[in-house]
């Protein structure tokens, strides 16, 4: 008797079944095996026995599944040693390296194969492609649709039919519930008492309800993969998907390891934070301990390049407020290089950021900060033009205060830089260090006694003494009077001028 490993998962399920009329061809490298219509009395072929190869091939276009759903094959192996539940022993899959032209390989589930036991399957589907470019060929699919579930939440005084469901988070619930409705009617103004998981129907304003699930579990799924590790559990991977592009004949056309797929087309759109969100990937991650990273994208090539680009987010249409959204608390919203070394070492031959885009503003920053908006303090910049540059702007752009209204800017006409203010240019630098006001110049006043030491470090400096007892040109002065008037320090005193 021979079991196929990929279809045989679970215990045959308690059904009545006419025992069928079987045949084995008598003859050829791979004897038919067919099962009698009884309609019409003919035989229907489903496999071959491969003697050679002691394998069994289920024919390209077998359809496995019978009336009530019961497995062709689980029927099959009603005789296989299975265990007091009725559950296939484990069977050992087969990494074939040679053979890759099977629709599907059937092992002889008592068979031995110590040489190959690198790769153990209890389940394992092995198949090469049977069709060319006229159809999409896969050798496993689900088509899953999707009538019932709806629910609704809950709202004050509002009118429920039979069997509507309804989400309430009653008082002292940790998480939102789904309630059946039994009987019609307008609900109370408040879900605060409604019942507890188990509990028993319950009256709601004019209508009756009861306690049905968990709202988080009441969604249907097209396909779940559970795996719990404990106690001496290893290393353990939920889900493996791997594909390699052998040597071809061609250039490789579309190849995708994986895709997700979410076309909305229900008449509504699924709004940002309404509860009713649409999804195409979500990943959750919790737990009492920290895991590691939410999303791991890493290459160990050293020789090339294994992409072109690491994440890519395109078309005019993908997102109607951000292409990319970050809501959380950590040390850093988005770290580059950070952690030299660890597979990378963040060495960009370009920039680290590159922005390209056309958009009203490159970059906006309307947070709250404690520090400052930009920090450079950190950075290590090589020298250029005699010291590190933290920014370099091109000739004429130029940086304002109070939105437009005070700006400045290298003037490439007059060669100067320039600052404007309300739109006219107010001041001028030239690269001898000559400047030119618009208005005029007023320096430092004080009292004589108030003014700083003449030296070495003030010399040339021009301020104005409001005390000046005699004003002599050029002679030192002294306070206590009541003349003002600028005074220059000569590098040892000041003196009037």
């Amino acid at each position: 008797m021979v079991v196929m490993a990929a279809l045989v998962a679970g215990p045959v399920a308690a059904q009545t079944f006419t025992l069928p009329e079987l045949g084995l061809q008598s003859s050829g490298t791979c004897q038919q095996m067919a099962v009698r219509n009884r309609s019409n009395r003919t035989m229907v072929p489903f496999g071959c026995v491969d003697t050679a190869a002691n394998l069994f091939r289920l024919s390209g276009n077998a359809e496995t599944t019978v009336v009530g759903g019961q497995s062709l094959l689980n029927a099959l192996a009603a005789k296989a040693p299975i265990d007091a539940n009725g559950n296939v022993s484990t069977i050992r899959g087969v990494k074939s390296s040679s053979d890759e032209t099977n629709a599907f390989k059937i092992v002889p589930f008592w068979a031995a194969f110590p040489s190959l036991d690198v790769i153990h399957y209890t389940n394992h589907i092995n198949r090469t492609t049977t069709l060319d470019g006229a159809a999409w060929d896969s050798p496993l699919g689900i088509d899953y649709l999707v009538t019932t579930g709806y629910k609704k939440n809950f709202v004050s005084n509002a009118s429920v039919a039979l069997g509507d469901n309804i989400i309430a988070q009653p008082t002292g619930a940790t998480e939102a519930y789904v309630y059946r409705v039994t009987q019609a009617g307008t609900v109370a103004s408040s879900a605060s008492s409604w019942g507890a998981p188990g509990s028993a129907e319950f009256t709601s304003g004019t209508a009756k309800l009861i306690w049905i699930n968990y709202n988080n579990l009441a969604v249907k799924i097209g396909f779940t993969n559970t795996t719990f590790v404990k106690g001496e559990g290893g290393a353990t991977w939920l889900n493996n998907f791997n594909m390699h592009l052998l040597p071809m004949n061609h250039q490789p056309q579309y190849m995708t390891n994986t895709e997700w797929d979410l076309n909305n087309d229900s008449g509504y759109d699924c709004a940002l934070f309404s509860g009713n969100t649409c999804n195409a990937l979500n990943v959750f991650v919790g737990g009492g301990n920290k895991s590691t990273v939410g999303l791991n994208i890493s290459s160990q090539n050293t020789n090339n390049f294994a992409l072109e680009w690491g994440i890519w987010l395109a078309g005019n249409k993908l997102a109607a407020d951000a292409a990319f959204e970050i809501n959380t608390s950590s040390k850093v919203a988005i770290g580059v290089g950070r952690y030299p070394g660890i597979l990378g070492t963040s060495t960009f031959s370009d920039s680290t950021y590159r922005d390209e885009s056309a958009s009203p503003v490159g970059q906006k920053l309307a947070g709250t900060y404690s520090s400052a908006a930009v920090d450079f303090q950190g950075a290590t910049i090589t020298a250029q033009g005699g010291s590190p540059t933290a920014v370099v702007r091109a000739p004429g752009q130029q940086d304002c205060y109070a939105g437009f209204n005070v700006c400045q800017r290298f003037d490439t006409g007059l060669n100067q830089f320039a600052i404007r203010w309300s739109g006219a240019d107010v001041l001028y630098l030239d690269g001898s260090g000559n400047l030119r006001l618009a208005g005029g110049a007023s320096p430092a006043a004080s009292t004589v006694a108030a003014l700083p030491a003449c030296n070495a470090t003030t010399r040339d400096q021009i301020r104005v003494a409001t005390d000046v007892t005699t004003a002599t040109y050029n002679a030192s002065v002294s306070g206590g009077g009541a003349t003002r008037i600028p005074v220059y320090c000569n590098g040892t005193a000041w003196t009037a001028h």
